[in-house]
C-alpha cells in the first residue's frame, strides 16, 4: 500500500519538460478552469469553492488537481498531469478533492435549511475519451449546487509510446475509490479499503461525501477526499463517436449554431457512429436541453438500420438516464468515409418565452451524449434567442432596517430593491461592521447577528443584480448604525428628592465568543495544525495495485 498523496510538489519544471517532450508544443498547455479567485492557508475562502488555494502543503497549487501514473507502480509518488502508455497497460487516475470553505462556516446558517461552508449535491465526473487516437486529453469534474464557480475542471494527457500507435481508453467497473479521514478501515492486508463510489463517476458523476457519498461535503483539510479510479489501455478497441445538430422548423439543412426567436420551436439531432472494431452494447443515447426549454412530448424518435423511417423512442432521453437504442457493430471505413452513422436521434423542443429571457442574445446550449461500453462522449449545439428591452435596465437598493434585539442581536426587518428593464436581483452581502464574515444571501429579511461587545456599528449590503448577463453590484445606498451600552440612567423607584436620579450600572452579560479575524485566524492555524498531523497519518498509506 503505497500514498495517495504525491509528496513532491505539483509544479515542477521535470512535469512541464515531460508534457512538452511527450506531446509537443501543439499539446502542452495544461488545461485547468475557470479561472477564479484563490486562497490561501491563512486566508481561506467564505464561501464553497473548490481546488483554489494555492500554498497547499502537500499539493501546491490545488487548481491542478488530476493526475496520473501506472497503477503497478506502488511508489509513494510518481503522479504526473501527463504519461505515455502501451497496450494492455492499467492506469491509476487521481482526484484530489478540497472544499476550501473556512471551517467555521460549517456551522453558520445559509437561511435556507443549510450552511455557508457546506457543499450541496457535490460530484465528481471523470471524462473518458471515447475516440481512437495516439493522443487524448483527459478531463475531471468536480461541481456542487452552491459552489463558486459551480464546477471547476483540471486534465492530463495520454500519448501512444509508439507514435501514431492509435489506443483507447475503458474504464475498470468498480474501480472508483474516495479515501478521506472517515474512511479508515483496513483490509486483512492493512491495506485501507476507502469508501467505493458509483460507475456513474466516468458518465454523469458519482456523488462524493464525508461519511458517505450523499454529496454533503464540509469545507476544511480534515474532509479532504482522494478519489481513484482505473482505466485500461487498448490498442484499437471500441470507440465511439457523436455529433449534435439543431435546425428551425423549415430549415434545409442541420447546423452547430441556428438564431432563433422566443417561444419558437427548434429541432435537435444526435448522431451515433461506432468508428471501433467491435460490437457496442446497451448504448445509452441521452440529450440535456439548456435551462427553460422544453422538450415536445411524443416527438423522439430513433433511425438506425432496422427502423430507416424512424420509430418512437420515448421522452426519456432527456432523463438523466437516458434511452437504451441497442446494439450497434462497427461501421467500415467506406461507409465513414460516406458519411454514414450507426444511429440517428431526433426530436422537436420549444424555447423560452420572452419574460424567461434576458435583454440581448441568450445563448441556449443543448448537451447530446451516448454512453456505450462504461465510457460516454458528447457534443453541442447552440441556439441563440434575442430579447429586445426597450426599458433601460434599472436596479438599486432602496431600503435597510435592522431591529436591536436583547444580547447585542440585531434583525434585518426591511429590504426592498428595484430590478427593472431586464435587471434581475441576485443576492446581497451584508457586512456587520464587526470584522466578522459577511452573510451572503438572497433572503435578507429575518437575518439575523450578535455582537461580542459594546460599542457601534455601521452596517451596509451590498446588492447584486444580473444586467445583460454580467453580475453588477450596488453598495453605499443601503446603511444602518446601531449602538449597544451596557450603562443605562433609570428613574428611582420612590424619588425621595424630585429632580434628581440615580445611574444604575447595569451587569454586564456574558462575553461572547469572539469570532473577529483575529480568532479566526487562530482557530484556522489549530485545525491547519491538527489537519498536517491527520495527513501525515493519512499520506502514509498505501495504495495497493
Amino acid at each position: 500500500m503505497k500514498n495517495l498523496f504525491r509528496i513532491m510538489p505539483k509544479k515542477s519544471l521535470a512535469t512541464v519538460a515531460a508534457v512538452l517532450t511527450v506531446f509537443g508544443v501543439a499539446a502542452s498547455v495544461h488545461a485547468w478552469s475557470p479561472d477564479r479567485p484563490t486562497y490561501t492557508l491563512a486566508n481561506p475562502s467564505d464561501h464553497v469553492t473548490f481546488n483554489s488555494i494555492t500554498d497547499n502543503p502537500r499539493e501546491g497549487d490545488e487548481r491542478a488537481f488530476f493526475e496520473v501514473k501506472n497503477a503497478a507502480n506502488t511508489a509513494s509518488d510518481g503522479f504526473l498531469h501527463s504519461a505515455t502508455v502501451t497496450d494492455g497497460e492499467e492506469l491509476l487516475l487521481r482526484v484530489y478533492v478540497h472544499n476550501d470553505a473556512a471551517d467555521n462556516l460549517n456551522t453558520v446558517s445559509d437561511g435556507k435549511g443549510g450552511f455557508v461552508g457546506i457543499a450541496t449535491n457535490t460530484k465528481l465526473r471523470i471524462s473518458l475519451p471515447t475516440v481512437t487516437s495516439d493522443v487524448m486529453r483527459l478531463n475531471a469534474y468536480v461541481s456542487a449546487d452552491n459552489a463558486a464557480p459551480a464546477v471547476v475542471a483540471d486534465t492530463l494527457d495520454l500519448a501512444a509510446q509508439n507514435t501514431n500507435q492509435n489506443f483507447s481508453v475503458s474504464y475498470v467497473a468498480g474501480s472508483a475509490v474516495a479515501y478521506n479521514n472517515a474512511h479508515t478501515a483496513k483490509d486483512a492486508n492493512g491495506n485501507p479499503i476507502g469508501m467505493p463510489l458509483s460507475d456513474s463517476i466516468v458518465s454523469s458523476g458519482a456523488a462524493l461525501g464525508y461519511e458517505t457519498a450523499n454529496g454533503m461535503f464540509p469545507g476544511c483539510f480534515q474532509y479532504v477526499n482522494v478519489v481513484t479510479v482505473k482505466v485500461k489501455v487498448h490498442l484499437n478497441n471500441p470507440a465511439f463517436s457523436v455529433e449534435k445538430y439543431v435546425a428551425n422548423v423549415g430549415d434545409a439543412a442541420w447546423s452547430k449554431t441556428v438564431t432563433s426567436k422566443p417561444a419558437d420551436k427548434v429541432h435537435y439531432e444526435l448522431r451515433f457512429r461506432n468508428t471501433g472494431n467491435t460490437t457496442l452494447g446497451n448504448v445509452v443515447a441521452r440529450d440535456v436541453l439548456p435551462k427553460n426549454v422544453k422538450l415536445v412530448p411524443g416527438t423522439v424518435k430513433l433511425y438506425n438500420n432496422n427502423f430507416t423511417g424512424g420509430t418512437p423512442l420515448g421522452d426519456g432521453v432527456v432523463s438523466d438516464g437516458g434511452a437504451n437504442i441497442a446494439a450497434y457493430g462497427p461501421l467500415t471505413a467506406t461507409q465513414i468515409s460516406q458519411g454514414m452513422y450507426s444511429a440517428l436521434v431526433d426530436f422537436d423542443a420549444t424555447l423560452p418565452a420572452t419574460d424567461a429571457l434576458q435583454c440581448g442574445a441568450n445563448k441556449l446550449t443543448n448537451v447530446g451524449e451516448f454512453l456505450a461500453g462504461g465510457q460516454n462522449s458528447t457534443d453541442t449545439a447552440d441556439v441563440i434567442v434575442n430579447k429586445v428591452c426597450t426599458e433601460t435596465p434599472a436596479f438599486s437598493c432602496d431600503l435597510f432596517d435592522v431591529t436591536k434585539g436583547d444580547n447585542r442581536t440585531v434583525t434585518v426587518s426591511q429590504f426592498k430593491e428595484t430590478a427593472t428593464g431586464g435587471a434581475v436581483f441576485n443576492r446581497a452581502d451584508i457586512n456587520w461592521g464587526d470584522n466578522t464574515t459577511k452573510t451572503m444571501t438572497d433572503n435578507i429579511v429575518g437575518q439575523k447577528h450578535q455582537y461580542s461587545k459594546d460599542g457601534t456599528y455601521n452596517i451596509a449590503a451590498t446588492t447584486f443584480f444580473t444586467v445583460n448577463g454580467k453580475e453588477v453590484s450596488t453598495s453605499g445606498s443601503c446603511r444602518k448604525s446601531v449602538t449597544f451600552s451596557s450603562t443605562v440612567v433609570v428613574p428611582p423607584s420612590v424619588p425621595e428628592n424630585p429632580g434628581t436620579v440615580v445611574v444604575v450600572t447595569a451587569a454586564k452579560p456574558t462575553v461572547l465568543v469572539n469570532t473577529g479575524p483575529g480568532e479566526v485566524v487562530g482557530m484556522f492555524a489549530a485545525v491547519a495544525a491538527v489537519s498536517t498531523f491527520t495527513y501525515s497519518k493519512f499520506l502514509g498509506r498505501r495504495l495497493s495495485n
